[in-house]
């Protein structure tokens, strides 16, 4: 195990399903958006087969203002991609325009 007290961390649980070994991995981590696009977060390690949810939130990075997430693709293992909305008091969502302006916060699952 390694990570655990991290705030870009995993756990790996070993497990045996079925008759067959296998390691549940959780991980939890952050990622900033990239202005006007889809955004890219890297998990801190990559999940050996395959990825059972990933849980994003969008994070308020100053006052008067929210974040939303959307996710988009949970594949490749080593990756997920999502859009950041901000939201500055009293008006509509928009895709964010400025780098770091929403941040992502996720747990994963997989193994």
């Amino acid at each position: 195990m390694t990570g655990v007290f991290d705030s870009n961390g995993y756990l790996k649980i070993p497990a045996i399903i079925g008759g067959v070994k296998k390691t549940l991995i959780i991980q939890w981590g952050q990622g900033n958006n990239t202005p006007s696009a889809t955004s890219q977060t890297s998990y801190p390690i990559p999940f050996p087969e395959k990825v059972f949810q990933v849980i994003p939130i969008g994070f308020q990075v100053a006052g008067n203002q929210q974040s939303f997430v959307t996710l988009n693709s949970t594949t490749p293992l080593d990756k997920f991609t999502w859009n950041g909305f901000f939201v500055p008091g009293g008006t509509a969502p928009s895709l964010s325009s400025q780098a770091g302006q929403v941040s992502c916060r996720y747990i994963v699952i997989g193994w």
